[in-house]
């Protein structure tokens, strides 16, 4: 296989290994004979035994009209034997042309993605799942988004799960049917399923996808659910339907990008150390299967999540899921262990043995091994060999990484942290040395705390954006060496800004440790100014600009040059127009306020004004955007909350500019019972800066919101358009009738 350059190590054979019933891929399985062979030998390989794939309108047959289950039954006959799987996950989407809810001229698409005829939807999988053997089957893929587009979403879909399940349980009552297939881990869409459908559900599913450089770890990020978090919420919410016990919960698809072009600072090693430690926390939380999506990459831009390249080369995150189901394989998962912020554990308990996982998150570490142990094993399942510091056995673990320790008994080994080997910034400047020192654990303090040293780094390389090095830690038991990768900086960087008093700023920044002369010139001023700036230290130089026009901006251009190199800046510095009010340093700039007119039906005719309307007002100032709206509706119901907001009354915003065209989509909402929310529909959108208030008197409605400018990917200039979409949800009955809109980028499609 073809390995990451970076990386030295010799790739397995093809042999076979016994694997966890808990792991498996979310894949495409559709090759020629000889690719299929070469398939099935690498489940087999990496010891995978779950696999979700083969969507029923595979089958369908558009001019019979009908489904032919014998077109993929056979290949999952032969992915069954030959790779050695356990459970297979089969996906029953998409609706029929010739039976769907929409006019039969409009493009295949919209027809798949549609609430199907009922009835023939029941006949179609009873057949399908009477004619394949697939362990479960789940409703729909992603119904959540816009894969299903019949209104209302929750109430349509869990007459879908209804139908469904009594279709499956006809044909193979054996057979499971997993609900949910939400394309985000807010537990509302399944919640409303389980409850709108209810005791029509032997389990829930859901897609947990989170940024690929994210350590998927307990309490490390608290603006983003973490694995633990989400198991968690979601055994409670499934067990308020299931007589308070849990249901199964399956995770059938997450994962983690390896690089595109467009990143050439990561590598295929970014990618493989998070993939175990996304695997143990989700099982530990609970999670009874998980599928990582995908074996293969595919064609598509930015689908290679794959543990494989496209032509079926393996990666490193090949290896390091066939290490992690080397030692999980028939074992009991314990619960995960925080040992410090940058360590964790988790025991794995067999019939006669443990195996004790142990990851750092940040930094390398040292740590101490007690107890009889029979191997350790790396991220990649090379041998590691412990340190003796006197009579205590220690390993390190380099950062971001998996080890795995192994004994003979039920009782595992015990570990304890030494040390952390932390770098001094966040970054190193590009040619300069990285500084490195011991952040010494309780432990380690007696071990370690008079004699060890950290020397200057060797073996140091710098490729596309990244350092790598060795660092030797020398102590009077041992020396060892820690293999490290920082990320590199400019010497110098530069940027137009403003200050705290709305003035704008020239800031040059010395990011190396040597003091540095820089060569400034700015337009607006006469001549070059030459500046030592410290090692470390920032510069601050004020723009003066002459008499601005009123609602112009003015363009400054800057230049800093050092003897290793030189950055160009150009800039319109913003000057407000129309100021209505100052308060704290900000001018602010309003907008005519708009009615919202256009009724959009759902299940209701058009409300009268007294009933639903709507007047929307903006205002901006240098750092946010400020919308008003001020709603009159008779009635308040909102019995939902996060994602599933927009079911209820509530307002639904998203932002489009020509980087953003899909635009950038959150919902604000007050609930029955008084909680004012606020959801992002991007889970990795960054939110900090949001600010808003939701009130309600009498019979309106009054949303009071502040949107960073930088959330909206928009400069502070004059002239600078954002493209937005803008829907008052109505729901007076507990069902989503309908809404009003300024355009139509939000309701009937994402194309804000």
């Amino acid at each position: 296989g073809r390995i990451d350059e970076y990386i030295s190590i010799e790739p397995p054979g093809l042999a076979p290994i016994d694997g966890s019933e808990h792991f498996g891929f979310s894949m495409f399985p559709y090759y020629p004979p000889h690719l299929e062979q070469r398939m099935c030998k690498l489940l087999a390989a990496c010891g995978a035994k779950c696999v979700r794939a083969f969507e029923m309108d595979r089958c369908y047959d558009e001019e019979n009209r009908t489904v032919v289950p014998e077109r993929i039954e056979g290949l999952a006959q032969r992915m069954r034997e030959q790779a050695g799987l356990t459970t297979m996950l089969s996906i029953l989407a998409y609706a029929p042309t010739w039976a769907s809810s929409v006019p039969a001229d409009r493009p295949v698409i919209e027809h798949r993605f549609a609430m199907p005829d009922l009835a023939v939807w029941k006949q179609l999988v009873e057949k399908y799942v009477a004619g394949t053997s697939f362990d479960a089957y789940e409703v729909w893929n992603e119904p959540n988004g816009g894969s299903w587009n019949s209104f209302p979403k929750n109430q349509t879909y869990a007459e879908l799960v209804r139908a469904t399940h009594e279709a499956v349980k006809a044909a193979r009552p054996e057979a499971q049917v997993f609900v949910g297939s939400a394309n985000n881990p807010d537990v509302g869409w399944p919640e409303d399923a389980l409850r709108l459908a209810k005791g029509c559900a032997d389990g829930v599913s859901f897609h947990c996808y989170r940024y690929w450089m994210n350590p998927p770890d307990p309490e490390l990020d608290a603006a983003a659910p973490n694995y633990m978090a989400v198991g968690a919420a979601m055994d409670k919410m499934t067990g308020r339907y299931n007589g308070g016990k849990p249901m199964p919960l399956w995770i059938t698809e997450f994962g983690y990008r390896s690089p595109e072009p467009d990143d050439p600072a990561a590598t295929p090693h970014d990618q493989a150390v998070l993939l175990p430690r996304a695997f143990l926390a989700l099982t530990a939380s609970g999670v009874d299967r998980s599928f990582w999506f995908l074996l293969f990459d595919r064609e598509e831009p930015g689908h290679c999540f794959g543990v494989c390249h496209k032509d079926m080369q393996i990666k490193p995150a090949f290896l390091a899921f066939r290490t992690l189901n080397e030692h999980a394989a028939g074992r009991r998962f314990g619960r995960v262990q925080k040992l410090t912020d940058n360590l964790y554990a988790l025991t794995l308990t067999g019939d006669g043995d443990a195996v004790r996982a142990v990851w750092t998150v940040q930094h390398p570490a040292l740590m101490e091994i007690a107890g009889k142990h029979d191997a350790i094993r790396d991220l990649y399942g090379r041998a590691v060999v412990p340190i003796a510091l006197g009579e205590t056995a220690a390993v390190v673990i380099p950062a971001e990484t998996t080890i795995y320790i192994q004994s003979q008994t039920t009782e595992p080994v015990t570990v304890s942290p030494l040390a952390d080997l932390e770098l001094s910034g966040e970054t190193v400047v590009a040619g300069e040395p990285p500084e490195y020192r011991l952040k010494l654990h309780s432990r380690g303090e007696e071990l370690l705390a008079f004699d060890a040293v950290v020397e200057v780094p060797r073996d140091i390389r710098e490729i596309a954006g990244k350092g790598y090095a060795h660092v030797a830690v020398k102590t009077k038991h041992a020396a060892f060496d820690v293999p490290v990768i920082y990320r590199l900086s400019e010497a110098v960087r530069a940027c137009l800004d403003y200050g705290e008093d709305g003035q704008p700023l020239l800031t040059v920044e010395n990011a190396g440790a040597a003091a540095r002369n820089v060569r400034i010139t700015i337009d607006t001023v006469s001549g070059e100014q030459v500046r030592e700036i410290p090692g470390r230290e920032v510069l601050q130089v004020p723009i003066a600009i002459a008499s601005p026009a009123v609602g112009c901006g003015t363009p400054v251009a800057a230049n800093v040059a050092w003897d290793e190199g030189e950055i160009a800046l150009c800039r319109e510095v913003w000057v407000p127009a129309r100021a209505v009010r100052e308060s704290a340093g900000q001018t602010t700039t309003t907008q005519p306020a708009l009615e919202l007119a256009v009724w959009e039906k759902n299940a209701g005719d058009a409300p009268a004004a007294d009933d639903l309307s709507a007047r929307v007002a903006f205002a901006y100032d240098r750092t946010h955007l400020h919308v008003a709206v001020t709603a009159t509706d008779d009635a308040h119901c909102q019995p939902s909350a996060g994602t599933n907001a927009w079911i209820g009354d509530s307002i639904q915003l998203a932002f489009a500019n020509g980087t953003l065209p899909a635009g950038r989509e959150m919902v604000f909402y007050l609930t029955d019972d008084g909680r004012k929310g606020f959801t992002a529909f991007d889970p990795e959108l960054n939110v900090d800066g949001v600010r808003f208030d939701v009130g309600r008197e009498s019979s309106t409605t009054t949303y009071r919101i502040a949107l960073p400018l930088r959330l909206l990917g928009a400069a502070p200039q004059p002239g600078e358009q954002i493209r937005f979409s803008l829907i008052l949800n109505e729901n007076d009955t507990g069902a989503r009738e309908g809404y009003l809109r300024w355009s139509d980028g939000i309701g009937r499609k994402k194309n804000a």
